[in-house]
């Protein structure tokens, strides 16, 4: 199973959707998803998965849509 873009493009293949398995993310076909203490750990984790699991060489260089889930 591989994660897809909008224009079918691969975005997370089998060994990038291990790399997250490895770093405690849940990880379907729809959707990756971890639950994290903080936004400050949100977003240093965001920053690790884009440079190391996804090679992108600056994360600004991406349009990023993040959905926050408040707790029950």
């Amino acid at each position: 199973m591989l994660l897809l873009d909008a224009s079918g493009r691969t975005l997370m293949g089998h060994q990038e959707r291990r790399s997250l398995g490895a770093l405690g993310w849940r990880v379907d076909s729809a959707a990756a998803s971890r639950l994290l203490p903080d936004s400050a750990a949100a977003a240093e984790m965001t920053a690790r998965i884009l440079i190391e699991i996804l090679h992108v060489a600056h994360p600004a260089d991406l349009s990023c849509h993040l959905e926050v889930l408040s707790a029950p």
